[in-house]
């Protein structure tokens, strides 16, 4: 029987902890609902009083009894004022909650996609001496740097950045860079530099590419 190994992530402690404590928030935030269950279900039976007052108060009148009719209306006042101060509260405390289990939801989504991260510097194991060895097989002299290697990447995403940095870093090398003599020649060092960066750095730390 053929054994698929499952897809797993390494996760920080931090980012376990972190993750640990937003479900235990979320957790207490759910039983909140309790009091907003119990504040609909008042509603709905002071709405029913009110509608049961309204038709008691239209059969006293059916019956010329306008001593009932008027009692039956001024209770069935009673049960539409105490809805129409009870909506706003219930309205405002639901509103306070949802904005809560919004930035509560926003911080429990944004540390899952965290714990996903890994540093660029982990996709650039092997660059270097692959830079080494092809340009000593094409003899060349070429300084290798990276710049941005603590920037977080998508694990996925940085597991399929190997080829697509590989073929440009031979690119660089092959094409972009001169052999020692003509570079001498041009009044430049024997030595080229060859810069991988990520994109952000490549933008506040100078371009990246060779010379």
């Amino acid at each position: 029987v053929e054994k698929i190994a499952a897809a797993s992530v390494r996760v920080s402690v931090e980012n376990l902890n972190r993750l640990s404590g937003f479900a235990g928030e979320c957790l207490v935030e759910a039983k909140t609902l309790h009091p907003f269950t119990q504040t609909v279900q008042r509603i709905k039976q002071r709405q029913t009083r009110l509608g049961k007052g309204i038709e008691q108060a239209l059969e006293a009148l059916r019956k010329e009894s306008e001593v009932e009719a008027q009692a039956r209306l001024e209770e069935a006042l009673g049960e539409s004022g105490w809805i129409h101060s009870a909506i706003p509260l219930f309205q405002t405390d639901l509103e306070r909650f949802s904005g809560k289990l919004e930035h509560l939801a926003n911080r429990l989504y944004d540390e899952a996609v965290a714990s996903r991260m890994r540093p660029f510097s982990d996709g650039l194991h092997g660059f270097a001496r692959m830079v080494r060895d092809m340009a000593k097989s094409l003899g060349k002299n070429v300084r290798f740097t990276t710049k941005g290697e603590t920037t977080p990447v998508d694990r996925d995403i940085l597991e399929k950045l190997e080829a697509p940095l590989t073929h440009l870093l031979r690119n660089a090398l092959d094409h972009g860079l001169e052999m020692p003599e003509a570079r001498a020649q041009a009044g430049k060092s024997p030595e080229g530099k060859l810069n991988l960066a990520d994109r952000d750095c490549a933008g506040a730390c100078g371009n990246s590419g060779h010379g």
